[in-house]
């Protein structure tokens, strides 16, 4: 079982990789679920030299690689706290490079790792 409370001298010795692999477990579904700081409906955060950053977005770079600018990473299981690089994808965030098909964008050129967008309201 993870340690999941660590003093400030053991976190100070341990890469980000290592201390993002110390917080998550392995769940049936196949869920990485975050046991780290959650922020109320963002989803998983942790301090990388000072600064915070979003679980998913470090997840999916650390095993997918490069987020392409202008877009987001988000979950096909749905859970906020999963962090498993299997279940995050990156979809474009603005209308730019997107046709409306009815009450949807639609990316004019789609790549596997993108999904269509439903208007925000």
């Amino acid at each position: 079982m993870k340690k999941l409370w660590r003093d400030h001298t053991e976190l100070s010795h341990m890469t980000p990789e290592q201390r993002f692999d110390d917080r998550y477990d392995v769940h049936d579904n196949g869920c990485w679920v975050w046991q780290g700081y959650i922020e109320k409906g963002k989803g998983g955060k942790f301090l990388i030299q000072g600064k915070r950053f979003d679980v998913s977005r470090f997840s999916y770079e650390r095993f997918n690689g490069p987020i392409p600018e202008g877009y987001v990473v988000q979950r096909t299981c749905g859970l906020t706290s999963c962090v498993n690089p299997d279940h995050l994808r990156t979809a474009i965030t603005s209308t730019e490079g997107r046709k409306k098909v009815g009450h949807r964008y639609v990316l004019l050129q789609r790549s596997p790792s993108t999904q269509y967008i439903t208007k925000q309201k």
